[in-house]
Order: structure tokens, then sequence, then C-alpha cells
């Protein structure tokens, strides 16, 4: 774990990502296609919480304009797993990048077995996170605690994108 956090913050481009997987089947045995769809899986989870925390802290966006951002992310998640779940018979396709969607598909579905426990843990672990750096801020900055919110969930957001500073600082 420490080996992985230590390469997404010293690499370019989070190609430090790419030490999860690699640690995952060298250390635990665990194949590539599983290891790098548990990792797919974990930041689509964390993408989510953080989009979710952006739309409702922004306040330029109306209700309304919310309620429907909200409302397309629960459709889509629904129809990605559906499409995840659907039956298909893609293994024994001619074509070699059906053939890999389908180890895909399949690997991203065992990858979660407890997705409701694991979307619980991933929502607590962000709002731990958010509440301690935004209590840092406080006392580090000097700033009230909601500033300190929201600085912590834009930078987060922030660090979603493909180049990061040192340390995080994105």
């Amino acid at each position: 774990v420490l080996w992985h956090n230590a390469s997404v913050n010293a690499l370019p481009f989070r190609s430090g990502e790419l030490a999860f997987p690699l640690l995952l089947q060298r250390i635990a045995g665990v194949p590539l296609v599983h290891s790098t769809a548990s990792l797919i899986h974990f930041r689509i989870q964390d993408a989510s919480v953080i989009l979710i925390l952006c739309i409702a802290l922004l306040p330029e966006l109306g209700i309304a304009l919310k309620v429907g951002l909200y409302c397309f992310l629960l459709i889509l998640g629904w129809t990605f797993s559906k499409w995840l779940h659907r039956p298909h018979n893609w293994h024994e396709s001619t074509s070699v990048l059906k053939r890999k969607t389908a180890f895909f598909r399949d690997a991203m579905v065992m990858a979660n077995p407890q997705a409701a426990w694991s979307w619980l843990l991933t929502i607590c672990n962000w709002t731990v996170k958010i509440s301690l750096q935004a209590l840092l801020y406080v006392h580090l900055v000097n700033i009230e605690f909601g500033s300190g919110v929201l600085a912590t969930v834009f930078s987060e957001a922030a660090a979603f994108s493909p180049v990061q500073g040192i340390a995080g600082f994105g």
C-alpha cells in the first residue's frame, strides 16, 4: 500500500497507479486482470464520491441542475452495472477485442462481490479524510471548517487530473 501511494504521488501522469495491480500480482498472486479490475473499481468509487460532493458543494448550480446531475449519475451507474452483469458469450468470439472485453467484464463483476459494503466503506473513508484535512486547514491556515471542506474536496477533484504534483498537490 505504501509503495503504491508513494508511486502515485511521485510518478508523473498518475503512472504510479500501475503499482497496485503489479504488486497485488507479485505479493498475493492475484491475476493481473483481476487486480486491474479491482483498481478500476476503486477509482470509479472514489471518483463517484468526489463528483457527488463537488455537485453538492458548488453554490452556482441550481437545485434542478443538481438533481438532474445526480439522476444522470444514477442512471449511468445502473446502466454500467447492468452491462457488466448481462450474460455474454464473448469468450468464444474470433475478435481479440471482444475476448479481452469479456475477461475484463467478468473481472469487474468479481472485483467487488459485496458492492454495498464497499460503497459504504468508500463513503466513510472519504468522510474521515475530508474532515481531517479540513481540520488541518482550520489549524494551519486559520480558515473556517466549511472553507477547509471546500478546499479539500476540490483539491481531491483536481487529483483526478492526469498531471500530479509531488506529494499529491494537484
